[in-house]
């Protein structure tokens, strides 16, 4: 005589829950989006001033971040 298995029943997910293994990220603070509106404006002035040169721009944001921080 055979004994048949029957797979054990998955365990009920929380819906819409993310996987356990996701990360997520805090909301970002209106206060978080006014200081990176600051930065783009200033890295933007840093670039015009150096008259705009080819590239992604990380110079002139990290250059940028550094003032605002600073004060």
């Amino acid at each position: 005589m055979s004994t048949t298995r029957t797979a054990p029943t998955p365990s009920r997910a929380i819906p819409d829950a993310p996987p356990a293994n996701i990360l997520i990220p805090p909301q970002q603070t209106v206060e978080h989006a006014h200081d990176e509106d600051r930065i783009r404006a200033r890295a933007h002035e840093l670039w015009e001033a150096a008259g705009q040169p080819e590239g992604d721009g990380v110079e002139f944001w990290c250059q940028a971040e550094r003032e605002l921080t600073a004060d």
